[in-house]
């Protein structure tokens, strides 16, 4: 099935969970973070979340996932050889390209439940929760597309390697995010600009 007839078929944003019980809703306004009492932090170059605030907020997010029996899944996204782009163009106009990056995956993934992060120089994290793997595999395959037909640098065709990861009952953060960045590097492994869901 065609990635955006998918979207367009399945809102995603229909299936909210109405998470304001006991003060626990989730997470992208200041409020919300204090509330959960997490100190907010934010990437400086980009306006996303850090990885400290990735590393906080998920054990948060898998708690609430298994009390309302609800999927969670995660995507791990790598810029493909984009030490290159600082190679070549400079570390200013690499710092562009991050920031239009990161701004293409906040129209994306704009849901009020949905967490984007820079975890790394050229990495990002996404948390979806109510979002199954097959879900977040249309969503990651979409991320890649949208970015590689976008005019970030110049003709410079830019795409990710995505791990894509589904909690089960049992796991643990630190298991789940081990799984999604194994996954990650299968990506690269096999050539990126590719999503891998196992």
């Amino acid at each position: 099935m065609n990635i955006e007839k998918f979207i367009r078929k399945h809102d995603f944003r229909k299936t909210e969970i109405n998470r304001s019980l006991a003060g626990e809703l989730t997470l992208l306004p200041l409020k919300t973070a204090t509330q959960l009492g997490i100190e907010t932090i934010n990437d400086s170059l980009t306006g996303l979340y850090d990885y400290r605030f990735f590393n906080e907020i998920l054990p948060k997010e898998m708690t609430l996932a298994k009390r309302f029996k609800s999927p969670l899944s995660i995507l791990m996204m790598d810029l493909d050889k984009f030490t290159q782009v600082n190679s070549e163009y400079g570390t200013t106009i690499g710092d562009q390209a991050l920031f239009k990056c990161a701004k293409i995956l906040r129209q994306l993934l704009r849901r009020q439940t949905e967490i984007v992060c820079r975890v790394a120089g050229d990495a990002f994290a996404a948390i979806l929760p109510q979002t199954d793997l097959n879900q977040a595999k249309l969503l990651a395959e979409h991320i890649n597309q949208v970015t590689s037909q976008a005019q970030i640098i110049h003709d410079k065709k830019l795409t990710y390697s995505i791990g894509v990861a589904t909690m089960t009952t049992f796991q643990q953060s630190g298991q789940f995010q081990e799984i999604v960045n194994t996954r990650l590097l299968k990506a690269k492994e096999k050539g990126r600009n590719l999503v891998v869901t196992s």
